[in-house]
């Protein structure tokens, strides 16, 4: 509840790449297809995530979200239809309810500010879920009172609070799924027998961002050296998932992958361009995820621990591997600060598993016994790298010149580039001083 109130009071908001999630979602429920016909003359707000294919205009991005917000745009409408007869005798409950059921039923130049705010609502409900799956992950491992630093440094330390909030893109349907997935496994430690769901929810991570196709491969491996007897189980539950996607896929593209989810998309353009998107992943001043959540600093000795530990070595070297090959994989994208954002956002989808590493560091801090000043650095460096991480992440969820004024001036930095090492102008301070 108050990871919600805190997203939906963060004042920015706006659509990114997946613009046309709501309406597509719009669109099958009032019309029974995805395509985007009837909004042509809406392209104008984001024509770069159009595409036509046989002769209809749909998404190009994953249709993750869509889905993932089918169910509860399904729900809010059936609602809104119910008690229109009666909302017309109450002014302000009638105000919302007729614009609802306008922007609903709206087609062509659709209104942009409507569905930023839809977007927003519905990405902070998913997160706001998210973490109630990532404080369920941690109460596994930790006393539940102490499973909340973990879920706090996910809600409010991470690029879940400044990106996966902000809009229906796909960061925030993919954490969500991987969250779940995280959860039902460390559970499987105690209760075995609901590890096959996670199949269900690790197969549902890749329809909604492609990269997951690491997580795919590794959990899946975890299931099998861990929980061998479940294994099959496991991917009788992915399958229904890759049935689906690929029959989808089949229909609409006539291949089993979209555009989207093509590899060649992620070819470096040179080697020396990825050596930089290798720093600048991590320590760039404008995308670098220990710039942003230095607290994850802290993840990097959990793994180092958990290695440690035989009871949780396979898990730790699964999670190793994961937080390894994206790394290397979002390294590989020629565009790889991901033009108009904020912080490390191709990072954003690590966040479950960079706070299942901080496990074992919030234990030592609950029960190590060293020398009290010892205790008192090691604590106090976490909340200083926690507190650094939440004022970051607020500056981007709450101000404009933080969060997008910055990549449009004095230059655009998809033009250039070179400003993604300025460590003169970080996109925090804009807003605090002059930028």
């Amino acid at each position: 509840m108050a990871a919600t109130i805190v997203y939906e009071s963060s004042p920015i908001k706006g659509a990114g790449d997946l613009f046309w999630s709501l309406p597509t979602v719009f669109s099958i429920l009032r019309e029974g297809n995805a395509d985007l016909d009837e909004y042509q003359e809406g392209f104008h707000h984001y024509p770069g995530a159009v595409e036509v294919v046989d002769g209809h205009y749909r998404n190009f991005f994953p249709m993750g979200s869509a889905l993932v917000a089918l169910g509860p745009i399904w729900i809010f409408n059936g609602v809104v239809d119910f008690i229109a007869p009666v909302a017309k005798h109450v002014p302000k409950l009638a105000k919302g309810v007729s614009n609802w059921q306008k922007n609903f039923a709206r087609v062509g130049n659709i209104d942009a500010s409507f569905i930023y705010t839809t977007d927003m609502v519905l990405a902070s409900l998913l997160m706001a879920l998210a973490a109630v799956f990532i404080q369920l992950m941690a109460s596994e491992l930790l006393p539940w009172k102490w499973a909340l630093v973990v879920t706090g440094v996910f809600a409010f330390c991470s690029s879940i609070w400044s990106t996966a909030t902000r809009d229906l893109g796909q960061h925030g349907p993919s954490v969500l799924m991987l969250s779940i997935a995280l959860w039902l496994l460390v559970r499987g430690r105690r209760l075995p027998h609901g590890v096959p769901w996670a199949g269900l929810f690790v197969g549902l991570s890749y329809v909604m961002r492609p990269t997951n196709s690491i997580s795919v491969m590794l959990l899946s491996l975890l299931v099998l050296l861990r929980y061998r007897r479940y294994f099959l189980a496991y991917c009788a539950m992915g399958l229904l998932v890759a049935l689906a996607f690929f029959s989808y896929n089949g229909s609409v593209y006539g291949a089993i992958l979209p555009p989207y989810y093509q590899p060649a998309r992620i070819i470096p353009e040179s080697g020396g361009l990825m050596l930089e998107a290798l720093a600048g992943n991590l320590v760039s001043p404008a995308r670098g995820l220990f710039i942003y959540s230095p607290i994850f600093l802290f993840s990097l000795y959990g793994l180092a621990l958990e290695l440690r530990a035989p009871r949780a070595r396979v898990e730790a070297l699964v999670v190793g591997a994961i937080l390894l090959l994206h790394w290397l994989i979002i390294s590989s994208f020629p565009h790889w600060w991901a033009g108009h954002s904020y912080g490390p956002r191709y990072m954003t989808d690590m966040a479950p598993y960079l706070c299942y590493l901080l496990i074992p560091v919030v234990d030592m801090l609950r029960t190590t016994t060293a020398e009290p000043v010892w205790k008192r650095g090691f604590v106090l460096t976490f909340a200083v790298l926690a507190g650094w991480s939440f004022f970051t992440h607020l500056r981007g969820a709450t101000n404009w010149e933080a969060a997008a004024g910055w990549n449009a001036s004095p230059t655009n930095v998809d033009q250039d580039p070179g400003r993604l090492w300025d460590f003169r102008d970080p996109a925090f301070f804009r807003g605090l001083r002059k930028g």
